[in-house]
């Protein structure tokens, strides 16, 4: 597949690792300073996701990495121009529609950060693993449009 080839490149590589990082850091603190304002907090936040959020979170992290390098070795190979919006567009609303579904319980308070009505809130985080297959979902879709799985 491409992404393995993608992948042994060294530059790619290390890109998509920090990517990784980046975002298993980066999703927790946000959620964790909207609603609690204490970083501290942090070993809550991961002791409090259920076990098959976790391991969705962690797959989620793992294909934004993925995804970041494929985009950014196609767009310096320049070799799909065009289907590099429907790439962006996918790979962005996978991840902006993973910020708002809250991964547990206690991020009700994010997601109403942004005015959303509370029943919309308390959908969004009682049905948070299927709102959270949706983002890998699409994550999946950008690398698809990306050529990532062709040979």
């Amino acid at each position: 597949m491409k992404i393995l080839d993608i992948l042994r490149i060294k530059k790619y590589l290390a890109m998509g690792v920090i990517s990784t990082a980046f975002i298993f850091l980066f999703y927790p603190t946000v959620q964790i300073l909207a609603t609690t304002q204490n970083i501290q907090n942090i070993d809550i936040w991961f002791a409090s996701i259920p076990p098959i959020n976790f391991v969705l979170f962690l797959i989620f992290t793992i294909l934004f990495g993925i995804n970041i390098s494929l985009f950014s070795y196609n767009r310096n190979r320049k070799v799909c121009e065009h289907n590099t919006k429907k790439v962006l567009g996918g790979s962005s609303i996978g991840t902006i529609f993973s910020f708002f579904v809250g991964i547990c319980p206690a991020c009700t308070g994010f997601v109403a950060l942004f005015g959303i009505p509370l029943s919309v809130t308390l959908a969004l985080v009682q049905f948070n693993t299927v709102f959270f297959l949706i983002s890998i979902g699409l994550l999946l879709l950008s690398i698809y449009f990306s050529d990532g799985f062709k040979k």
